[in-house]
């Protein structure tokens, strides 16, 4: 659709170009030998108009006036005018995919951090799986079945993070270094799961 200064461009365009219309149908006539009426007082607007008076055909009329300093001056004017109706139209296109393409380009970054954050959502849970998975082997290895199905492992996950720090300051003040695959209390190789069902309470 065409803006509201494209449309009074052309709608300029196109009345200086039937103005020049009116000058280029003068000079053809003349060419035939019909002219209208120089004297138009007491006539009406169509027969003022019309190339009602016969007489030689005047070339030389004709010529100067299509090819005349005026004539080449309004064909100039009619075509700037269809020029600004190009550049106009031209900038806004432009502008309209510019804005297009900006629109897509916030889309597909917004995508992207979806994708990014759903990714993200799924690491974090894929590692809370496989970590549940490794303390429910655990508690299994070393617990009676009844007492691993009546204890979440979220229960477990958190006396194992305070078994860990409980070990950790036991070698710290012991002096023994050690890396083990969990905490332990009293001596290395008691599982924590043990430890964290018969001595939670030294672990405040």
């Amino acid at each position: 659709k065409l803006s509201d200064s494209e449309t009074e461009l052309l709608e300029e365009a196109k009345r200086q170009s039937d103005a020049l219309t009116v000058l280029e149908e003068v000079a053809a006539n003349a060419m035939q030998g019909r002219f209208r009426p120089s004297d138009t007082a007491g006539v009406s607007e169509e027969e003022a108009g019309a190339f009602s008076v016969l007489g030689p055909a005047n070339q030389t009329l004709a010529v100067d006036l299509v090819h005349s300093l005026l004539y080449h001056s309004w064909k100039g004017r009619v075509m700037r005018l269809l020029d600004d109706v190009a550049a106009l139209s031209n900038k806004r296109v432009l502008d309209a995919i510019d804005a297009k393409y900006r629109v897509n380009l916030i889309l597909v970054a917004v995508r992207g951090c979806l994708l990014a954050a759903l990714i993200g959502l799924l690491l974090v849970y894929f590692l809370k799986v496989q970590n549940d998975a490794q303390v429910t082997g655990l508690l299994t290895a070393t617990l009676p079945m009844r007492v691993v199905e009546s204890v979440p492992v979220r229960t477990f996950s958190t006396l194992r993070t305070l078994a860990a720090e409980h070990a950790a300051k036991r070698r710290k003040n012991t002096g023994v270094v050690a890396h083990v695959d969990y905490p332990v209390l009293h001596a290395e190789v008691v599982p924590m799961a043990w430890v964290a069902l018969t001595d939670v309470v030294g672990f405040a």
